[in-house]
């Protein structure tokens, strides 16, 4: 069945005709393996994809040997060496306030497993784009067009109250600006302080709802 893949590194998609049945690299099912993405710089006259084994959820790269923007039914595939990917779990809380983040996230967590370096930073940038923006559309609903086309930067300062959440969400963006930048301002910090950040922010956002919700609970006593 002829589907198109997302490029990952890129714009547009890659027409795959079709995909033969192959041996999952994790389990030794033979299985059709489903393509998530492509990327657009062939590697040693390779067309890449990362592809998912549904079988027992393991991930890998799977190149052919055709790599224009077309892969027809002729085209060789290869399972290159399997990686092994966790995913991460975030928060009902997290979950509730911006529904996409932990897909991008993940998507990022896979390309920096799969020792794709270069571009693993810009979709932790974009997942913590999407991050802040929905909560600031939590917290400010009635500004929601706004807050959308506005710079994530400017959005954080004049949304967010919590003086924690904003410092916090400040740096994250700076450190995901140099992921995503030709030229890094940060040049001591790389990909891992990004998701430690991010980390830190998810953090502070949840301790800030639960502080919310503790005075919504229990307002203050009216004087006797």
């Amino acid at each position: 069945m002829e589907r198109q893949v997302p490029i990952l590194n890129g714009n547009g998609f890659i027409d795959v005709q079709s995909i033969p049945q192959l041996i999952c690299p994790s389990c030794g099912k033979i299985i059709t393996v489903i393509l998530l993405s492509a990327f657009d710089e062939p590697l040693d006259g390779k067309r890449l994809f990362i592809g998912y084994f549904s079988c027992c959820g393991a991930w890998s790269v799977i190149s052919c040997n055709q790599t224009g923007k077309k892969v027809d039914i002729f085209a060789s595939w290869q399972i290159d060496p399997y990686y092994p990917i966790p995913h991460k779990y975030f928060s009902s809380t997290i979950n509730r306030i911006s529904p996409q983040f932990e897909t991008i996230y993940n998507e990022a967590l896979t390309a920096q497993k799969l020792k794709l370096l270069s571009i693993c930073g810009a979709g932790y940038r974009k997942a913590l784009e999407c991050l802040i923006k929905d909560y600031c559309i939590h917290l400010h609903n009635d500004r929601k067009e706004t807050i959308i086309k506005c710079d994530t930067g400017v959005c954080i300062g004049d949304n967010i109250d919590s003086q924690t959440v904003k410092e916090i969400a400040e740096r994250a963006i700076w450190l995901g600006n140099d992921e995503s930048h030709y030229a890094k301002r940060w040049t001591d910090k790389d990909t891992d302080d990004l998701v430690e950040v991010i980390s830190f922010l998810c953090k502070a956002i949840e301790q800030d709802e639960e502080r919310k919700q503790l005075l919504a609970e229990m307002p203050e006593q009216k004087k006797k």
